[in-house]
C-alpha cells in the first residue's frame, strides 16, 4: 500500500474499478478523515457514526464506476456521506427507538430552550433544517463542511457574491430561530 499513497486519484479509482481493494483503501485513507468528520458533526452517537462510515464505504465501493471525474472523489465521497447521514434521519427504525423515561426539566433552561452541548447541537441542526434550502445547502457547506465560498461557488454553480449572501442571511436566520425569546414559528421565507 505504500507504493499507492502516492498515486493519483485517477489512478485510484482505475485501479480500484479493477477490483484491487488496496488502491480503494489508499483512497479511503486519503479522504476518510474528511469523510469521519462530516459524519461524526451530523451523527453525535459513535455507534450509529460508525455504522454510516461502514454503509458510506461500501456504497462508494458499490457504486464507484458511476464517479464521473476521479478529480472529484472527495466531493463524492462526502456526498455519499451526507446522503448516508440524511438516510440514517429518516430511517423508521431510528424513529422508533423509545426514548429515555427521565424528567426532562433539568435540560431545558428559564427560557424553554435546551440546555447542554449534545441538545444545543440538536437545536442548531433543527435551525438549519428550518432554513430555506437554498440557504440551507449553502450554510451546510461553508460551515459544517469548511468549503471555501468559491468552491462553494462552483458546487452550487452560482456567483460568490450569491454565496456571500446567502450565507449573510443564513446567519441572521439562524440568529433569529435561536435567539431565547424569538419564537419558533416558520418565519424563513428568503
Amino acid at each position: 500500500m505504500g507504493r499507492l499513497v502516492s498515486c493519483s486519484d485517477d489512478l485510484l479509482v482505475q485501479a480500484s474499478l479493477d477490483g484491487d481493494t488496496t488502491a480503494f483503501a489508499a483512497l479511503m485513507l486519503r479522504y476518510g478523515e474528511a469523510v469521519v468528520a462530516l459524519i461524526r458533526r451530523r451523527v453525535p452517537n459513535a455507534v450509529d457514526a460508525e455504522d454510516i462510515l461502514q454503509e458510506t464505504l461500501l456504497s462508494a465501493w458499490l457504486h464507484l464506476a458511476t464517479l464521473s471525474n476521479a478529480a472529484r472523489v472527495k466531493p463524492w465521497l462526502l456526498q455519499i456521506a451526507r446522503n448516508s447521514c440524511r438516510d440514517y434521519y429518516r430511517s423508521p427504525l431510528r424513529r422508533d427507538v423509545p426514548v429515555h423515561n427521565e424528567p426532562l426539566e433539568h435540560l431545558v433552561n428559564r427560557y424553554g430552550r435546551a440546555e447542554g452541548p449534545e441538545l444545543a447541537e440538536v437545536e442548531l441542526r433543527d435551525a438549519f433544517n428550518r432554513l430555506p434550502s437554498p440557504m440551507r445547502l449553502t450554510a451546510q457547506l461553508f460551515y459544517l463542511e469548511d468549503l471555501p465560498i468559491s468552491q462553494i461557488a462552483e458546487q452550487l454553480r452560482c456567483p460568490t457574491g450569491t454565496v456571500k449572501s446567502r450565507l449573510h442571511s443564513a446567519r441572521n436566520h439562524l440568529r433569529h430561530l435561536l435567539e431565547p425569546d424569538s419564537t419558533k414559528g416558520d418565519d424563513c421565507h428568503d
